[in-house]
This record gives structure tokens, C-alpha cells and sequence, in this order.
């Protein structure tokens, strides 16, 4: 308590806060999350101070994402694995230019119910973020919830490769393009774009799904 005491004082000292909040609460893998809000005289809501974000007090902070950089790609595996305890995902969802969310289905856990429900989370790439807090989904819960792959058997250069040839393939209505979804089909990492574009559907649905290589 003394130390989320300590971090709102310097908040809000430092950044010039009207009012600063910090929460903190036990995450999915049992480390402690902590995030810090500060609310400004003059500006509009509430200001969620991303890079003061910790996990058992160390950084947990996101940079903006670029799925196409393999390193990027690489990091958010990283924090994915860091926050939840494992590498282990159910899906996740790449939004493209008219969303800009990355759509997080990690592992099924249990509620304080003691009821199964789906870890879910949500950020934007397109700006500095955290993967946390989550929520926990039990009214749309999938039943394939339990089928998941490890982020760790596949190549962050590998899944990069697979936005960007979505993004940079000049067959495709880009403006069209909603996102690629990622997840396990059969024994492989599959990944799908969505479109809008009913004519890019039929002519290039071979250009719309693919395969991850596992790594050898």
C-alpha cells in the first residue's frame, strides 16, 4: 500500500495532476499489475499514463506496434507471456486501418464464481498501450475456448510476413480490409483477413488465409 501511495504522490507532482489514481490488482498470472490515471485541470477525461504501467514493479509498457516488424511482433509476445504466466493464446485479432485494435483471446480461467470464462483484452497498435486490465467472458464464451496455440512455436518474422502480405498486396481493396484473425485449425496456426470487398472475396479468397510455419 505505502508503495501505490508513493507512485500517486510522484504522479501526481510530476505530471501535474489534478487527482491521480493508481489500481492495482492480481493479474491471470499472479503478478501484480498496477496502472496510473491522472486527471487534468482543463483537459478532457482522464489520462491512463501507460508507460508508469508495472507488473510485480517492473515496466509493462507497450510502444505502438507495427505487425509488420518482426521485432514488434516479437515484443508483444513478450508482454503477452509476461502478463498471463504463458505463452499459451486462444486467438488474436489484427485490426486494420479503420479499427486499430489488436483483439486479445487468451486463456480460458476461472471466475470468482468458479465458472469457466474466456481472459479477453483489448488495446489499440496504433499508440503506446498495456495489455492489461483484461476481462473475463462467460456470456460469449466459445465452445473451442480450450484450443489454443503457443506464441513460442512460431516465428515473430513468420506472423509479420503474414500482415504484410495482406497489407502491401496490390490485389486487395485496402480500404476494404477489416482485419486478419489468427488461431489454431487442425495442428497449424491459421490466419484469415476479413474484407468488405464481395468481388475480392471471390476472386482472391485463395490471398485471404494462410498458414504460420511451425518453427523446425
Amino acid at each position: 500500500m505505502d508503495a501505490l501511495v508513493a507512485e500517486a504522490r510522484a504522479v501526481f507532482k510530476e505530471e501535474n495532476c489534478t487527482s491521480t489514481r493508481v489500481d492495482a490488482r492480481v493479474g491471470p498470472s499472479g503478478k501484480i499489475e498496477t496502472r496510473v490515471d491522472c486527471d487534468k485541470k482543463g483537459e478532457p477525461g482522464i489520462r491512463k499514463l501507460h508507460e508508469r504501467s508495472k507488473l510485480d514493479g517492473q515496466p509493462a509498457f507497450l510502444p505502438a506496434l507495427d505487425f509488420e516488424s518482426a521485432s514488434d511482433v516479437e515484443a508483444f509476445k513478450k508482454a503477452y507471456t509476461d502478463y498471463f504466466g504463458s505463452a499459451e493464446i486462444q486467438t488474436f485479432s489484427y485490426g486494420f486501418e479503420g479499427d486499430h485494435s489488436l483483439q486479445i483471446g487468451g486463456l480460458q480461467v476461472t471466475n470468482t464464481l468458479g465458472e469457466p470464462c474466456l481472459a479477453r483484452t483489448s488495446i489499440r497498435w496504433d499508440e503506446p498501450s498495456t495489455l492489461f486490465p483484461m476481462f473475463c467472458d462467460d456470456k460469449d464464451f466459445p465452445q473451442d475456448a480450450t484450443i489454443t496455440f503457443n506464441l513460442d512455436e512460431y516465428d515473430a518474422a513468420d506472423i509479420a510476413a503474414a500482415v504484410s502480405g495482406v497489407r502491401n498486396n496490390p490485389n486487395l481493396n485496402q480500404s476494404a480490409m477489416i482485419s486478419i484473425d489468427f488461431y489454431q485449425k487442425g495442428n497449424e496456426l491459421f490466419w484469415e483477413a476479413g474484407t468488405t470487398d464481395t468481388g475480392d472475396m471471390m476472386k482472391y479468397s485463395d490471398q485471404l488465409s494462410g498458414y504460420v510455419p511451425q518453427k523446425a
